[in-house]
């Protein structure tokens, strides 16, 4: 370990702007704008600012840390890497996850920008450090570099369900107490809604479509029809229990029929006037 490292390298204009990026994208845009670029923008960011920021402190093995980084890359992204990554998450609580995608593969490209970036940056005259501010952006990479990864994950499911509930409440009134999103026809006996509710002890979120009925003016039937995610997510800087992960991959469909009528059916009829709601509900009638 080099014996004063270069703290203010973690202030160079493109490491941060690095930094950024990976935290903007893997908490944001990557939820927001699924697509091509922010699937692969994480790959580049992490790949430029990771091996700098370990070079800081391992400066004449910077070479070897870059080569060793491409090579755990390359392997993190093969079937082959899988029961590592199970044993490691089991290990450390933590739900170390990744997608087999070998086209992530292209972000290594950035690996020798980094390097040189690097290079250059340690032979330029050493600034006045901060040693607070130093601290403070270090201790946000490793938390980073541990979280990153993994801050939420989603259980693709199909339970199909026939419970009924009968609300002693019209369809209208349904919808004005619930956090509705979208636009909706009232008036349509077949239209699906899917409503999203969370089960906190695992810090997740299930959706599950439905079809809302007017049985009369005063009473709507709620037909649960399928369940078809479980989304659970990390805090930030702590990431996802792996243990979450695994509670919610043996809830049995009856646990979570239980969960729907805990945090919709029963917070309906409760006639609660409550910002924060367990659950929201958005027109799907698309579903299929």
């Amino acid at each position: 370990m080099t014996k004063n490292p270069k703290y203010y390298l973690l202030k160079k204009n493109l490491f941060l702007l690095g930094l950024l990026t990976l935290v903007l994208n893997d908490f944001y845009l990557k939820y927001t704008f699924s697509n091509f670029i922010t699937g692969k923008l994480s790959d580049f960011a992490g790949l430029f600012i990771f091996p700098y920021f370990i070079s800081i402190f391992f400066e004449k093995n910077a070479s070897k840390i870059y080569l060793l980084i491409s090579v755990i890359f390359t392997l993190w992204k093969f079937e082959i890497s899988q029961p590592f990554i199970e044993w490691i998450s089991n290990f450390t609580n933590l739900a170390f996850y990744r997608t087999v995608d070998l086209t992530d593969l292209v972000a290594l490209i950035i690996l020798p920008f980094s390097y040189l970036y690097f290079k250059r940056k340690i032979t330029e005259i050493e600034e006045k450090t901060n040693n607070i501010l130093n601290s403070v952006i270090g201790i946000l990479c490793m938390l980073i570099f541990v979280t990153d990864s993994s801050p939420r994950q989603s259980i693709n499911l199909k339970i199909l369900s026939s419970k009924e509930y009968k609300i002693s409440l019209n369809k209208d009134s349904i919808f004005q107490q619930s956090d509705f999103r979208g636009e909706y026809d009232i008036n349509r006996d077949d239209s699906l809604f899917t409503f999203c509710f969370q089960i906190p002890e695992y810090n997740a979120q299930v959706t599950a479509v439905t079809t809302i009925l007017k049985t009369s003016d005063n009473m709507t039937t709620i037909k649960l029809d399928t369940i078809t995610e479980i989304e659970v997510y990390g805090k930030l800087f702590i990431g996802i229990k792996q243990s979450d992960i695994n509670n919610c991959k043996k809830l049995k469909p009856e646990d979570l029929e239980k969960y729907f009528q805990l945090n919709c059916i029963n917070h309906l009829t409760s006639n609660k006037e409550s910002i924060d709601r367990p659950y929201y509900v958005y027109y799907s009638n698309d579903y299929k």
